[in-house]
Formats: C-alpha cells, sequence, structure tokens
C-alpha cells in the first residue's frame, strides 16, 4: 500500500503516486530507529540500595568504625556497650556471618563496656584507631576518651583492655581524630578540642593543647559555639593536614592539624553542622547539617571566605545526621543519613548538576547516627547502618565496591 499509494481510503491510489517516495523514506527512516533503539544496551539505574539485615538485639547504635587492618568491625551503642566483630570474610556476606555468630548470639567475640564507677552507663559517640589497630579510642558521654589496647588473651586471643581515659572535657566526646602523621589525638568535648600526645611505648598519653572556640557576634553566630564534629583533612603533594570542625552555630572551623594555628572559621550552615566527610579523590569536603543542606567544600581553599563548590538542599524538614562515602575508580557515592530514618544516597559526578539521588526509609523514622561501608567478594558494597533502635545491613549495586578495602565511615 505505500508503494502504490493505495489506502482503505483512496483503493485505487489515484493522485498518489507522487507521494510514495517520501512514504517509503518515512517508513525506512521509522524502522531504523526502531532497530537502533533494540540494539542498544539497556542502561540500568547505576544505584541500587536495599535492606537485607535488622538486628535490634544490641539497642541504638550510635558510632561504627571498619578496623581493615585487623579485619573487624567496631560498634558502640547507646547502653555505653562497645562489641568486636572479628575475622570478616570478603567471601562470605556480612549479614550472615553477622547473624549466626556473633552480635545475636548471648556472648559476643568481644564486649566492653564505658561506665562510671557508680555503674552508670554512658553512649559511645565516636571510635577510631591508630594505623595498625593495636589501639583503639572511643569518645562517650562520661566526657572521657577510654584508650584500648590490644593484649594477647590465651583463651580468647586478641582481646582489648583499657589502658587510660583522656579527659575529663567540658562536655560529652562527640567525635574524635586520630592524626598519625604528627601523633596526635584531637578530641572535642563542648565548644572546646583537647590535643594528646602520642607516647613512647608503655607511658600514658599526656594532654598538650586546648583549644577553645569563642561566639562570633560580628558573624552573625550569638548561639552556642559548642563543636559537633571533626574531620582530618590531606591534601597537596606533602599531603599537608587540616582538622576540621563542625557546630551548633553553623560555621566550621579550620586549623594547622600539628600546631593548631587557627586559619580561619566560615559560616556553612543556617542549622548545626553534625556531619563531615572527606572525599580526598575529588579534593572535597561534605558537610551535612540541620538545615537539610549537604555542601560540598574544595579542600585545599578553606579560609574564613569559604564558598561551597556543590550543595544539595533536602528540605528544612529534614536534618542531616550522618555522612559516609565509597568510591569505584572515577566514581564517588556519597550516603546521607536524616533523623527521620531516610538515607539518601547521591551519586556524584564531575558535573555535580548531574548528580543523582535515591533514598530508602527505615521503619519507625528512626535517627541515623553512623556508616560503615564494607567491601564484598560479590562486586558489591554492604553498608552496615547504626541507628537509634539498632543496627541494619544495606546492600548497593554491585558497581560500588571500596577501592583497597579502605573505608572511611
Amino acid at each position: 500500500a505505500v508503494l502504490s499509494g493505495k489506502s482503505p481510503m483512496n483503493p485505487s491510489g489515484v493522485g498518489c503516486g507522487a507521494f510514495a517516495p517520501l512514504l517509503v523514506i518515512g517508513f525506512v527512516i521509522q524502522c531504523l530507529v526502531l532497530l537502533i533503539i533494540i540494539l542498544q544496551p539497556f542502561e540500568a539505574n547505576a544505584i541500587t540500595l536495599r535492606e537485607t539485615y535488622s538486628s535490634a538485639a544490641i539497642g541504638g547504635v550510635t558510632a561504627l568504625f571498619h578496623l581493615a587492618s585487623q579485619k573487624e568491625v567496631v560498634i558502640g551503642t547507646k547502653r555505653g556497650l562497645i562489641y568486636v566483630v572479628r575475622d570478616l570474610s570478603e567471601t562470605q556476606p556480612f549479614r550472615d556471618k553477622w547473624a549466626r555468630r556473633t552480635l545475636l548470639s548471648e556472648q559476643p567475640i568481644q564486649k566492653s563496656t564505658c561506665s562510671t564507677p557508680q555503674q552508670q552507663s554512658f553512649p559511645i559517640y565516636c571510635i577510631d584507631s591508630n594505623p595498625d589497630g593495636s589501639t583503639l579510642f572511643c569518645g562517650a558521654g562520661d566526657r572521657q576518651v577510654a584508650v584500648w589496647n590490644r593484649q594477647q588473651d590465651d583463651v580468647s586471643g586478641k582481646s582489648l583492655v583499657k589502658s587510660q581515659s583522656l579527659g575529663p572535657h567540658t562536655g560529652w566526646v562527640k567525635d574524635l581524630e586520630v592524626d598519625a602523621q604528627h601523633q596526635l589525638v584531637h578530641s572535642i568535648g563542648c565548644n572546646c578540642i583537647e590535643t594528646w600526645c602520642w607516647p613512647p611505648s608503655g607511658e600514658e598519653w599526656v594532654h598538650k593543647r586546648k583549644t577553645t572556640i569563642e561566639s562570633s557576634p560580628i558573624a552573625g553566630c550569638t548561639l552556642s559555639s559548642d563543636l559537633l564534629c571533626l574531620q582530618r583533612v590531606a591534601f597537596g603533594k606533602e599531603l599537608e593536614q587540616r582538622i576540621l570542625a563542625g557546630g551548633v552555630d553553623g560555621r566550621i572551623h579550620v586549623w594547622e592539624s600539628g600546631t593548631m594555628n587557627h586559619i580561619g572559621s566560615f559560616a556553612a550552615h543556617s542549622g548545626r553542622v553534625n556531619a563531615l566527610s572527606f572525599l580526598p579523590q575529588r579534593e572535597l569536603v561534605l558537610s551535612g547539617g540541620s538545615d537539610g543542606r549537604l555542601l560540598g567544600w574544595d579542600s585545599r581553599h578553606l579560609s574564613a571566605v569559604s564558598e561551597p563548590v556543590v550543595s544539595w538542599n533536602f528540605g528544612d524538614q529534614v536534618r542531616i545526621t550522618a555522612l559516609s562515602h565509597v568510591t569505584h575508580e572515577a566514581d564517588t557515592i556519597v550516603l546521607v543519613g536524616t533523623n527521620v530514618g531516610e538515607i539518601i544516597v547521591v551519586e556524584l559526578r564531575d558535573d555535580h548538576d548531574e548528580s543523582q539521588s535515591q533514598r530508602l526509609k527505615l521503619e519507625n523514622d528512626t535517627a541515623i547516627y553512623s556508616f560503615c561501608p564494607l567491601p564484598t567478594a560479590f562486586g558489591s558494597m554492604e553498608v552496615l547502618v547504626g541507628h537509634a533502635n539498632g543496627i541494619c545491613v544495606l546492600e548497593l549495586g554491585e558497581e560500588y565496591h571500596h577501592q583497597n578495602g579502605a573505608s572511611d565511615p
């Protein structure tokens, strides 16, 4: 019918012959377009996120830390308990080993308590370690940083023994950072950063200095200057070290790590700065606040006049409470936790305007406190999520896994 110009309305095809070549050309083009669409490989959504396991057996989980050198995950809880999950295997999903052998058993492999002599327990807010994993540091609501050293036990093998408490701080120890290059530990309590010196073998840690943050009415910061989060940043060929702190008044403060010389402070969020995360591959520092915004800052140019180079706004009804990220080749996946149990996964591309995000909601609108990404041998990435009611395991899409097994909770 196309070739002859005939149709049901014009059976004879009279007057249509002149249009036959055009109809043929149009038909051929449509066929070619359809063939191209069929042969085009299907591109699935790069980000997939699903919950694979959940437990409330140990109560609220307030801190998570992946100790890659020891193949361990350290878990701090609201009840002041520290769990160490050992013998992680990349040939077996962590959720399976965890469910069968560790957290749901009556006696966890390692269980320690952060409590006062009166046995009042305090939440564990932050965990870090020295490079070889022989010493753990746990900041808690008792205003102390507990120092745990590994000692050989004939019965259970490696164990942790509390050797010292660093403090007291002026308030809860909400975050801490280990600076192995300068052999220092920085910890926050209220509006102060306490700096502790790395001791010679067998000796105790020594307090080096106290750095105090004052409110700044000139900068429009008249609220409390209490600090909530710390982040160590290294950049440049010489790997210059910076310590960043965010707090209640929305400012971010910057110091040289070794000397704690103040470089500058700048207004970042219209609410609290609850979380900081450093992306070394992109030389980017991310900050998450109670104003629902996620901001990115150039780590090479942090000063009193810093401006964000990228931003996302998830709504003023959302408070960002936790940040982490995973990397694969040139791709970066940012994990954002909120106060209403929502996990936002942002695929950070070179062109920030094209960044994509996906959301997953946990049950009961439970606040999210911490992330701990773990690589697997299956090409996927498992992410432990600590929240107000317990802990769960999420699985990211197969394309994303950590380089060299590293993590940055």
